[in-house]
């Protein structure tokens, strides 16, 4: 039985509880009490709707982008080349082991090779540059330059005390050959400048397009306390699907298990790239510090942005993330913490535009364009996390998605157009429950969602859905969208709306259409629906 409380007076409990909630967005590291647990069993709740202003949305400070820019990138580059290059045994590098270390994939490196013991070329003692490596190895069946071709036949390791430099002003097209393992492994300094990096097939003369996930194709990692600086490059068809092997990677191992590794991250800056058709475009395990900036991601295979497992501290700006293949165009998981993914344009991905996964928090989302992917931007057992001015246009799907995640502010975002429901909040039970448990991906069955201020028009299914909530907070819905100006904020055709004055509901809200009825024709009522039972 739903049990339904309407009153015309600012409650004590709503106004407090509110006021938590915009605490805790301001405050992450904020203690507030715990929602209760919701079950997937029949839920009941009660309604409130208050008088007065709408809260002002948070004060965000982004971060500046000044320090993230080519010339930046070129100001750290070395003043001095010192450096030595050698081949050796692959045998011993620990670098290496996950990628290979399954035994199928270790003896493909060894048919690639055409030996039983792999070798690399390993650069120690200083900084190199590509063109050095060159002169020093001396063997063009292992590297040799043709034209404003660079063609690599074995893998390079920086080790952790050199750098390497490859700048496109000297060696503007690298060629990592395909057929014979190539791959650039970093433990130390990695720039690449104003040059293109690519798969190789030799046959063919270009690039090795993705066949299958299980199918070699060259890679660019870098590994603990590594940097990495990619500016003004391109980088084309890397990656498939070996751990640490997906394109482009920043990863605390080998040493992640270890007291040894703490406070040893691998960090970097990426900006004004072009990385088209890799596994993952980019990809981190406890990374640190890191700048994505100003960079396109084209065709991506799996996913574009992925920062993973514990990465914090990142600046996701000014990106583009379109046509991914099989999932989202950025997505954080496994605790990423305190970042900020703001001025993106995430379009024509297959799931969701942006999405955060499994314990991110302290994170904001803000001044994005999210649209015609699969959904908007969804947030999965990822509480405390802020949406602010987002335009989430025309996706498939859903426009907000939260499922299992509370302390969700979305406030101030356009959520226009979308196919099924502006909003969906949801807590419930997942089929692999257990598995999640076992690794570390602990959640509740709890959502919370605070709405604010948005403009909500013209979704298919309706304006929201909730199921097993632990509280919904809505006000200020706006209706009214210039179709004209959207279409220029997303770079497109002006679009068609239709025309509805009674949004539906969908779920457990089907009960309230009369109360969202009054906060829709208000700008100052706020309903609260909160679980009782």
């Amino acid at each position: 039985m739903t049990i339904r409380l309407i009153t015309n007076q600012v409650s004590f409990a709503a106004s407090c509880a509110l006021l938590s909630a915009c605490f805790v967005m301001l405050c992450p590291d904020a203690s507030v009490g715990q929602e209760p647990a919701a079950t997937d069993a029949a839920a009941t709740y009660s309604a409130a709707i208050s008088e007065g202003p709408m809260p002002a949305a948070p004060a965000v400070q982004l971060p500046s982008l000044e320090a993230f820019t080519g010339d930046a990138v070129a100001a750290k580059l070395p003043a001095e080349f010192s450096g030595s290059a050698t081949i050796t045994s692959t045998a011993g590098i620990a670098c290496l082991s996950e990628s290979f270390k399954d035994s199928k994939r270790s003896k493909t490196f060894q048919a690639m090779q055409g030996r039983e013991e792999t070798q690399l070329i390993k650069l120690t003692g200083g900084a190199l540059t590509l063109a050095e490596v060159v002169k020093q190895v001396a063997d063009s069946q292992i590297i040799e330059t043709m034209g404003d071709e660079t063609i690599l036949r074995l893998p390079i390791l920086v080790a952790d005390d050199a750098t390497l430099v490859i700048r496109g002003e000297e060696t503007p097209k690298v060629r990592l050959v395909t057929k014979t393992g190539t791959l650039l492994a970093n433990a130390g300094k990695l720039f690449i400048i104003d040059a293109t990096v690519s798969s190789w097939d030799e046959t063919t003369k270009a690039p090795t397009a993705f066949a299958d996930a299980s199918q070699f194709r060259p890679f660019i990692t870098s590994f603990t306390a590594s940097q990495t600086y990619l500016a003004g490059s391109t980088f084309q068809h890397l990656g498939y699907g070996s751990p640490s092997a997906y394109g482009l990677t920043l990863t605390s191992h080998p040493r992640r298990n270890t007291e040894e590794s703490v406070g040893n991250w691998p960090t970097g800056t990426l900006v004004k790239n072009t990385f088209e058709g890799l596994y993952y475009g980019f990809y981190s395990f406890e990374a640190r510090d890191v700048a994505i900036v100003e960079n396109h991601y084209k065709g991506s295979i799996r996913y574009g942005i992925d920062p993973h497992d514990r990465s914090t501290r990142l600046v996701i700006a000014k990106n583009i993330a379109e046509g991914t293949i099989e999932r989202h165009g950025i997505i954080g998981s496994r605790g990423i913490s305190d970042s900020f993914i703001f001025d993106n344009v995430s379009k024509n991905n297959t799931q969701s535009g942006i999405m955060l996964d499994r314990q991110c928090s302290g994170n904001v989302i803000v001044n994005n364009r999210v649209f015609d992917n699969g959904n908007g931007i969804a947030l999965y057992e990822s509480s405390n996390n802020r949406l602010l001015n987002n335009i989430v246009a025309f996706n498939a799907g859903t426009g907000i998605r939260c499922r299992n995640s509370t302390d969700i502010l979305v406030q101030d975002n356009k959520i226009v157009g979308n196919e099924k429901f502006a909003v969906s909040c949801e807590g419930r039970h997942l089929s692999d429950h257990e598995k999640r448990m076992a690794r570390g991906d602990t959640y509740e069955t709890i959502a919370g969602v605070t709405c604010l201020t948005n403009v909500i028009a013209g979704n298919g299914d309706g304006q929201f859905k909730g199921q097993n909530m632990s509280y919904l907070r809505v006000g200020g819905i706006q209706k009214q969208v210039d179709l004209e100006t959207l279409a220029a904020d997303i770079g497109g055709n002006k679009r068609r709306l239709p025309e509805t004055d009674n949004d539906p509901l969908g779920g457990e809200l089907e009960a309230y259409e009369i109360e969202f009825q009054a906060v829709t024709r208000s700008a100052e009522k706020l309903l609260e629906i909160t679980r009782t039972h």
